[in-house]
């Protein structure tokens, strides 16, 4: 391995990501909008 190597993480999300996992989203009847 190399000495200076960068240790990094990167998530990526979208649409649609909080409600599979069971979070509560903007829309809907107890939503936002």
């Amino acid at each position: 391995m190399q000495k200076d190597a960068i240790n990094s993480i990167v998530i990526l999300t979208g649409a649609g990501i909080s409600a599979e996992s069971g979070l509560a989203t903007f829309r809907g009847p107890d939503g936002l909008w």
